[in-house]
């Protein structure tokens, strides 16, 4: 399946699956997310809309 469209700019990814993704490349974090059927994040929204 494809996560585009879930995250915004800047976004955070925390966990994946309960499973912490801090210093994992982008394509190990996809590999977890695409793994099962459906994946479970843990996301720190970015800031929007600062001035």
């Amino acid at each position: 399946g494809s996560v585009e469209g879930l995250l915004g700019v800047g976004d955070e990814i925390l966990q994946v699956n309960g499973e912490m993704v801090a210093g994992l490349s982008l394509d190990q974090v996809t590999r977890l997310m695409t793994r099962e059927s459906s994946a479970s994040l843990r996301i720190l929204p970015a800031r929007r809309n600062q001035r």
